[in-house]
This record gives C-alpha cells, sequence and structure tokens, in this order.
C-alpha cells in the first residue's frame, strides 16, 4: 500500500514540476486532455478486451456477477440506513448513496488492488466493472431527460 502512495507521490510532484517547468512549450493542462484521451479512448477498452479475452466466461463469470450486484445494493442500503439514522440531509444523502453504490471500480480500485493481488485482481474488477456496476448505473443510475419539444 505504502509503495502504491509513493509511486502517486511521484506522479503528483512529477506533476507540479511540469507546471512550472513546460517541457518543450507543453501545457499541463492540455497534455492531461491528451494523455486521459489516450487512456480512456484506446488503453482502457484494450486493457477491457484483453483481460476478457483471457478468461473463461462461464458460470463464475455469472456468480461474479451476482456478486457485484450484491454488494452495490448492500452499499446503497447501508447508505440509506445510516443516513436516515443520522438524518443527512437528501442532497448529501443522496451524494453518498450515488458514491457508494457507483463507485469508480476500475480506475481507483485496479491499481489498489493489482499490486498486491497481481493478474487475477484485474479479472475480477473488469468483470465487476463491465457486468455488475456498468448495467446498474445504467439502469439504475441515470435519470432519464424529458423529451424536448
Amino acid at each position: 500500500m505504502f509503495l502504491i502512495l509513493g509511486k502517486m507521490g511521484v506522479l503528483v510532484f512529477i506533476g507540479i514540476l511540469w507546471r512550472i517547468i513546460k517541457p518543450d512549450g507543453l501545457d499541463a493542462d492540455h497534455t492531461r486532455r491528451v494523455l486521459a484521451s489516450v487512456v480512456f479512448s484506446l488503453l482502457l477498452p484494450a486493457l477491457f478486451f484483453l483481460t476478457l479475452m483471457s478468461q473463461n466466461l462461464g458460470v463464475d463469470a455469472l456468480k461474479m456477477m451476482a456478486f457485484g450486484f450484491g454488494i452495490i445494493l448492500f452499499g446503497i442500503i447501508l447508505g440509506l440506513v445510516i443516513g436516515k439514522t443520522f438524518k443527512i440531509p437528501p442532497a448529501k444523502l443522496g451524494g453518498g448513496v450515488l458514491g457508494v453504490g457507483f463507485a469508480n471500480i476500475t480506475s481507483l480500485g485496479l491499481p489498489l488492488l493489482e499490486h498486491p493481488y497481481g493478474p487475477m485482481a484485474r479479472a475480477i474488477i473488469v468483470h465487476l466493472d463491465i457486468f455488475s456496476s456498468l448495467p446498474m448505473v445504467l439502469t439504475f443510475g441515470l435519470k432519464p431527460s424529458p423529451p424536448s419539444c
């Protein structure tokens, strides 16, 4: 865990230096947008594809999907119970419940779990994200907008 935090600290320090030095005249904000686009448009889909292609999508995938649905629902219900118990205002409660129920599994969970547990953790995280979290977000987490006239 400390090794991961140490690496993140080094990356933050490099980002601060980048803003000051501006290597080759590259603005830090523009460079960040370009790198984020590469990660989200190319590298993350490639990671998902390669991980899923190396796994057997059988009964174990269904078990992991059910497990993912269960922990997401548990988080939402627990958040609602705690919020009502401590009389948290509805706007704050809603934000907390959405944060717990539809967490950023891949971006945060993948590096934290893959480091200590190896490639097995990558398969679990990808399965939970694609087969549990994403369907729940697309089904329950989005409020449809009213039709425009």
